[in-house]
Parts: C-alpha cells; structure tokens; sequence
C-alpha cells in the first residue's frame, strides 16, 4: 500500500532522491532477507495501489577485459509481467559487501523491494520457489572464484558495456536471457575490449 516518503528516515529519503528509474539498488538485510530498492518513475506511483507480481532473473559474468578476468552478477526485477517496469543491478563480485548481497538474494528463498517513486513508496516481501537443477550460490562463488585480480574502474567500464548500452530495459533483459539461459546456469565467459 502506498505511504507518503515523510514518514521515512532522512538517510532513506536521500536515498530515493539519487535512485535513477530503471537501476535496482541493494539495501542490505531488513528483516533477516535481502531487500533492493527499486526507482518508480512518478507516473507510474500508482503501481502501489495494487499487488504487484514479480519476475526475477540474476545473470553471472565472467568478462575477459584488459588481460583481466572481471566477475558481474547481474539481477533484473520485472513487475507485473510489464516490460516498462524492468530495474536492473550489476554486483561486483569482487567487492566484499557487494558479493554478500548477492550471495544472500541468491539463497532464492525469499527477498524483499523497496519500491519509491519522489512522493510515495511501498516495502513488499516475497518469496522465491526456484526450480532449476543447479544452486545458484555455486554458480555466483564459482564466477568470482574464476575472476582475476581488478580495479573497480575496470569492473564500471564492463559493467558499462554489458548493462549500460543504448538498449531499452526490455532489449537488455532479452539480450541477457540469451547470453545466459537457465540451461547454461545463467552464466557466460564473454571477451570484452575497450572503445
């Protein structure tokens, strides 16, 4: 249900004011699960009057770039089966915090989104029923198990690349849904190089 941002703590309401539409943002644990904040666009606030289902799909990288091996998780939240309202986030697997938060989201048990538009915002919790034959914490420890040493500006400019092209959310979750398919365990070796 929707509540006014005012009644939100200072650090959260700046929070919302530097979230950009489309980018998931993690939040850390609340409540024992995982929670990621997600950016309304204004005109869409109304999306909180009502239930709102979600689709969620991580993607593991491991890009070869400047003779360096960079590891990338990349989670995609779609609402309601709408292609309009795709958020994504790409984790740095060699940053600790960043790596435990997708480690703990990828427990595929249960997570909860922070949804928030400027004026007005919802916490919503889900659970997870994942039914593929694999475990996604492996494929996420074995991807930054295979990644070199890199610098954090290594890792925004694949990042960049990878997540950040001239697509529309809808062309980028079907350009990863290709890259890594649930048969291949989401995962894909690509070869990068710099523009």
């Amino acid at each position: 249900m929707r509540q006014d941002n005012e009644v939100l703590p200072p650090n959260i309401q700046g929070l919302i004011k530097h979230l950009q539409e489309f980018n998931a943002v993690p939040m850390g644990e609340m409540h024992s699960m995982p929670f990621i904040a997600l950016r309304l666009r204004d005109e869409d606030e109304d999306i909180l009057d009502n239930p709102i289902s979600v689709e969620f799909k991580p993607s593991f990288f491991n890009v070869e770039y400047n003779d360096k091996i960079i590891a990338i998780c990349v989670a995609q939240f779609k609402l309601n089966g709408d292609d309009q309202h795709i958020y994504t986030f790409a984790y740095n697997l060699k940053n600790e915090a960043q790596y435990n938060d997708a480690f703990s989201l990828l427990k595929m048990d249960q997570y909860g989104l922070f949804l928030a538009s400027s004026a007005n915002h919802d916490f919503l919790a889900y659970k997870l029923e994942f039914g593929g034959d694999f475990n996604p914490q492996d494929v996420l420890k074995g991807t930054r198990d295979n990644a070199s040493e890199y610098f954090e500006e290594e890792f925004a400019v694949v990042s960049a690349m990878l997540i950040h092209a001239k697509m529309t959310p809808r062309e980028l979750w079907d350009k990863l849904e290709k890259l890594t398919p649930l048969e291949n365990s989401w995962y894909a070796l690509l070869k990068g190089e710099e523009v």
